[in-house]
């Protein structure tokens, strides 16, 4: 959960960046790193 928190963070940063260089990289990044399946609560 902390580590879900910290990339959320790093994209509001990667959001708010105007320099298109690092909205080019973040978006290579999440192409080859698909999320990890949801886990269920019980």
């Amino acid at each position: 959960v902390v580590t879900e928190r910290g990339i959320y963070i790093l994209y509001e940063d990667v959001k708010s960046c105007p320099c298109e260089d690092v909205q080019i990289l973040w978006s290579i990044l999440v192409e080859s790193h698909p999320p990890p399946p949801l886990r269920l609560k019980q």
